[in-house]
Protein backbone atom coordinates (compact mmCIF):
# COMPACT_ATOMS: atom_id res chain seq x y z
CA UNK A 1 0.00 0.00 0.00
CA UNK A 2 1.11 3.60 -0.41
CA UNK A 3 0.32 6.89 -0.10
CA UNK A 4 -3.39 7.25 0.79
CA UNK A 5 -3.85 3.62 -0.46
CA UNK A 6 -3.89 5.07 -3.92
CA UNK A 7 -0.69 4.77 -5.75
CA UNK A 8 0.99 1.54 -6.04
CA UNK A 9 5.02 2.50 -6.52
CA UNK A 10 6.11 -0.51 -7.45
CA UNK A 11 3.98 -0.97 -10.29
CA UNK A 12 2.88 2.54 -11.99
CA UNK A 13 5.28 5.50 -12.92
CA UNK A 14 5.86 7.83 -10.36
CA UNK A 15 3.94 10.54 -12.38
CA UNK A 16 0.85 8.53 -12.60
CA UNK A 17 -0.74 10.43 -9.60
CA UNK A 18 0.44 14.00 -11.22
CA UNK A 19 -0.09 13.76 -14.81
CA UNK A 20 -1.82 10.09 -15.59
CA UNK A 21 0.66 8.40 -16.96
CA UNK A 22 0.03 4.71 -17.68
CA UNK A 23 3.22 3.92 -19.31
CA UNK A 24 5.36 0.12 -18.13
CA UNK A 25 7.96 1.22 -16.06
CA UNK A 26 11.84 1.14 -16.82
CA UNK A 27 13.46 2.69 -14.34
CA UNK A 28 14.43 2.63 -10.37
CA UNK A 29 15.39 5.60 -8.45
CA UNK A 30 16.12 6.19 -4.67
CA UNK A 31 14.68 10.02 -4.01
CA UNK A 32 14.69 12.17 -1.20
CA UNK A 33 10.96 10.46 -0.41
CA UNK A 34 12.12 6.96 -0.96
CA UNK A 35 12.50 4.05 -3.89
CA UNK A 36 10.44 5.53 -6.78
CA UNK A 37 9.48 3.89 -10.42
CA UNK A 38 9.54 5.79 -13.84
CA UNK A 39 8.41 4.98 -17.00
CA UNK A 40 11.54 7.58 -18.63
CA UNK A 41 14.09 9.75 -17.59
CA UNK A 42 11.42 12.46 -18.63
CA UNK A 43 8.94 11.44 -15.80
CA UNK A 44 11.59 11.47 -13.52
CA UNK A 45 12.88 14.81 -14.28
CA UNK A 46 9.17 16.34 -13.69
CA UNK A 47 9.17 14.87 -10.34
CA UNK A 48 12.56 15.86 -8.92
CA UNK A 49 11.95 19.08 -10.81
CA UNK A 50 15.40 19.30 -12.77
CA UNK A 51 15.48 20.53 -16.57
CA UNK A 52 14.35 17.84 -18.98
CA UNK A 53 17.37 16.34 -20.61
CA UNK A 54 17.56 13.28 -23.21
CA UNK A 55 17.35 10.15 -22.47
CA UNK A 56 20.38 8.04 -20.83
CA UNK A 57 21.31 12.02 -19.17
CA UNK A 58 20.29 11.14 -15.96
CA UNK A 59 22.21 7.25 -15.64
CA UNK A 60 19.08 6.10 -13.91
CA UNK A 61 19.02 2.17 -12.99
CA UNK A 62 17.12 0.65 -15.66
CA UNK A 63 14.93 -2.47 -14.53
CA UNK A 64 15.45 -5.45 -16.42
Amino acid sequence: MSLFGMIDWESNCGMSWADDCRNKIMYKCNTAVGLRYFCSEVCYAIYIGVPIKEEGYYSLERIE
